[in-house]
């Protein structure tokens, strides 16, 4: 919230009623809410709680009740603990995205399909501490061939206006997009060839090269390893 309040405070009237207008048609939604994203291993409640409660009165005072926040947006910080997860629940956020975890048990929830899971925040609080959590898939970045915006490099955005004359969604959705669970599987597209190879259950590897572009992505994945 603190960079949102630097940009605010020195916007002109127009500009602000421009962006309480998006707030209030729910075209703008703030996430977090506090001051900063906050480190989730050193810090205390009576931290946590002052911080969040200055960003939400900076939030009302300035867009009312339509800016409330409804969701955590914990992306950053270098690892998570069930304390925030329940401080969100009790705050009464419906959801929390999280982003630096454990490669193993990130790529282990990917492997699963449990990268969206309830996370219960508290034994004595019970389900009033339970909170929908979805880890990000890569890092800060959309998924492979699912760019919405404008900087998307040489790679096509995904436009969803069907009224536009560029409008692709149905052609996206069709595409044959790789499935992991083949031994070796490519996909060439304009927009990029990417090739997995699944080497055993627990070593893969992903290489993905884009159109145009000068370097190329290399993800190598190691685990969970069995441990007989």
């Amino acid at each position: 919230m603190a960079m949102l309040w630097k940009w605010w405070k020195n916007r002109n009237d127009t500009m602000k009623e421009k962006l309480k207008m998006l707030v209030n048609e729910g075209r703008f939604e703030i996430v977090g809410g506090g001051w900063s994203m906050n480190d989730e291993a050193t810090t205390n409640y009576q931290s946590l709680i002052d911080q969040y409660t200055w960003g939400f009165r900076r939030i009302n005072d300035s867009f009312g009740s339509c800016g409330r926040p409804r969701v955590g947006w914990q992306v950053d910080p270098f690892g998570h603990s069930r304390e925030q997860a329940s401080i969100f629940a009790r705050m009464g956020f419906d959801g929390m995205f999280v982003g630096r975890i454990d490669y193993v048990y990130k790529w282990a929830r990917l492997w699963n399909k449990t990268a969206e899971f309830i996370w219960k925040g508290s034994d004595s609080l019970g389900k009033s501490a339970n909170l929908f959590t979805m880890i990000l898939y890569y890092r800060f970045f959309t998924p492979p061939g699912f760019c919405f915006d404008t900087f998307c490099g040489n790679r096509v955005p995904i436009i969803d206006d069907p009224n536009n004359v560029n409008y692709n969604v149905q052609d996206r959705v069709s595409e044959n997009f790789p499935c992991h669970h083949l031994n070796v599987s490519s996909s060439n597209r304009p927009l990029v060839e990417e090739i997995h190879h699944v080497i055993n259950n627990w070593v893969s590897q992903i290489i993905r090269i884009y159109s145009g572009s000068d370097h190329i992505e290399f993800d190598w994945l190691v685990g969970p390893v069995p441990v007989e």
